[in-house]
């Protein structure tokens, strides 16, 4: 996991009152179970969130809690993560059969509830990209957002 702590400094521009981001973190992240206070000169306008599986982690995180503050309209595909992340784990090899796995050993927990468990984000508007638009280079997901900012 990378550290959230940057998706803490960005969610503090993002809402305009106080707010928890973790619920449970290991300690290194405690600065992040205190409430976050909003920057003093943030965000007020509309923000759109593109989303697809490769959402997760910290960016599960913070889609989860946009999500549940009501900020933002998100656009594409459900996110790969949601509110709770697994990592801080460890690489093992199995001595008989020499197979590598990786084992979490600590949970992580945006600050949220109601969301669905075992989801990711699911967005306002589901856009998916088809074969043709990645072949002609095109970006339905951008292009739905483009169309409801000129709304």
């Amino acid at each position: 996991m990378r550290t959230p702590n940057p998706a803490g400094h960005l969610f503090s521009y993002l809402i305009s009152e106080l707010a928890l981001y973790l619920e449970k973190a290991m300690f290194i992240y405690f600065s992040l179970k205190k409430p976050v206070k909003p920057a003093e000169n943030h965000f007020t306008g509309n923000i759109y969130i593109l989303t697809d599986g490769a959402s997760f982690s910290t960016t599960g995180h913070l889609c989860s809690l946009l999500k549940y503050h009501n900020i933002g309209t998100f656009i594409g595909e459900e996110s790969g993560g949601g509110a709770v992340v697994t990592d801080g784990g460890k690489n093992i090899t199995l001595k008989n059969t020499k197979l590598r796995i990786y084992c979490a050993t600590r949970v992580f927990k945006a600050a949220v509830s109601g969301l669905p468990e075992g989801h990711g984000v699911i967005p306002d508007y589901e856009v998916r990209f088809s074969l043709q638009d990645y072949l002609n280079g095109n970006d339905p997901q951008l292009q739905k957002a483009v169309e409801l900012i000129n709304k």
